[in-house]
């Protein structure tokens, strides 16, 4: 009998050793585990635009597909009386990134960089979209898929793609005060579509490796979504599932102000090949120059070898 407690004890004292030893074993495993990367969404605002409330929509359609992951939007509202960030509570615990800087659809990246360190604004990666857009039911994984991107990628549409990308914190890093330059409307549209413009390099110059998504897509007829009485033409992107509103050739109706854009977007882009073409000529014609320097050497070369007659 005392056998059989003594027995009794051992295995009671092995089995709770075994258990520790498992504990402190599942333990180390989730201690070396890597940490998830954070992901977050920055959506280029105006303060000016909050009486119309564009940015409303966008949020709508957020809850309609199910989002859940309001802590990680970054909503940059540019032009306003200074520059502060905070989390707005009324809006599901969303971040606000105030901004005195006012550049169109590019402060969101000067404020990007200037808050970088920011633990509301910290992020390993970032998508990049404007709120005059809204999206489908598909966004939530689309945007989850982002959370892969290395530290120097970057990836975006086929230009033109209303500067809608993604990209890792490096390339953040790397371009700094990058967008600090104010850009018009039109140089805004120079930059879209692949343009370097007062200095204002594009993204690709800071990225290592860049990844192209897939075009966007035409989408049914212009509706006036912002009930301004006047029509935006809509366009899908497939890799995000979001739909952006572009006052196609114009600016300002959300303002009440609009104003006819000084060169098409159609005249941009023909500008923009002519420029590309020409910059390709230009070098068949170095390439040219260099083959004839070479073959004029090369003849130079071969008349210097000839064996001389040998005199009789």
């Amino acid at each position: 009998m005392a056998l059989i407690v003594v027995l009794s004890m051992l295995l009671a004292h092995h089995t709770a050793s075994w258990r520790a030893s498992d504990d402190e074993r599942i333990l180390a495993d989730q201690l070396t585990l890597p940490l998830a990367k954070v992901l977050k969404l920055v959506v280029n605002s105006n303060a000016k635009y909050m009486h119309n409330s564009t940015w409303q929509h966008l949020f709508d359609s957020l809850e309609a597909a199910r989002f859940e992951d309001y802590k990680n939007i970054i909503l940059v509202k540019g032009g306003s009386k200074h520059n502060a960030t905070y989390v707005d509570n009324s809006q599901r615990g969303i971040t606000i990134l105030e901004t005195q800087f006012e550049n169109f659809d590019l402060h969101g990246l000067s404020a990007l960089y200037h808050n970088k360190d920011d633990p509301l604004i910290r992020a390993d990666a970032y998508v990049y979209i404007l709120d005059t857009t809204t999206v489908g039911k598909r966004f939530p994984q689309k945007f989850a898929n982002f959370s892969k991107l290395d530290l120097y990628e970057l990836a975006r549409p086929p230009i033109p793609a209303s500067n809608v990308c993604a990209f890792g914190r490096g390339v953040v890093e790397r371009y700094k005060t990058n967008f600090d330059t104010h850009v018009s409307k039109v140089d805004g549209l120079a930059f879209e579509l692949g343009s370097d413009v007062k200095g204002v390099k594009q993204l690709t110059a800071f990225a290592d490796n860049v990844t192209e998504l897939s075009p966007r897509v035409e989408h049914g007829e212009p509706v006036d979504i912002y009930r301004t009485g006047h029509p935006r033409r809509v366009f899908w992107y497939p890799d995000l599932d979001i739909y952006k509103y572009i006052f196609w050739e114009h600016s300002g109706d959300i303002e009440g102000n609009v104003v006819l854009t000084n060169l098409s977007a159609s005249q941009w882009m023909e500008l923009t090949v002519a420029k590309h073409w020409l910059k390709l000529l230009l070098g068949l014609a170095v390439l040219g120059a260099l083959a004839v320097i070479v073959n004029q050497n090369r003849s130079t070369m071969l008349q210097g070898t000839k064996p001389q007659r040998e005199a009789s």
